[in-house]
């Protein structure tokens, strides 16, 4: 583990993307604020390990009855998937990852119909 001593305000970098800086002191409590791009989760110690033990905890899914046909099932566009892992992810305050919201959405056969917006003339 590396060790940096920093007063308030000073702050450290990680890679080329996550400034980690001393916010305030206070007695044996220190904040910190961080900036990093937000793909990549970030968690209080206790909440990632509560994640990581549900996570292994959870039975298998339940296998789901083959379909006759899947022609009208149509994938989500990737930026509804955008919207709706960030809709989760500010609603329950937790890191959502896109990943995860486009497989449960594959998962559920989750169909998202596309905007009609009227498409520029060229």
């Amino acid at each position: 583990m590396l060790v940096y001593s920093r007063k308030k305000n000073e702050s450290i970098i990680i890679g080329d993307n996550i400034l980690v800086t001393v916010v305030e002191v206070r007695g044996d409590k220190v904040r910190l604020g961080i900036e990093l791009p937000k793909e990549i989760p970030i968690h209080r110690k206790e909440i990632y390990d509560a994640i990581r033990n549900m996570s292994a905890s959870e039975p298998a899914p339940a296998a789901m009855p083959p379909v006759a046909s899947q022609s009208h099932y149509s994938a989500p566009l990737p930026d509804q998937v955008d919207r709706f892992a960030s809709a989760l992810q500010s609603r329950l305050e937790v890191t959502v990852r896109r990943e995860q919201v486009a497989q449960a959405m594959r998962d559920a056969r989750v169909e998202l119909v596309e905007s009609q917006a009227p498409s520029p003339s060229r």
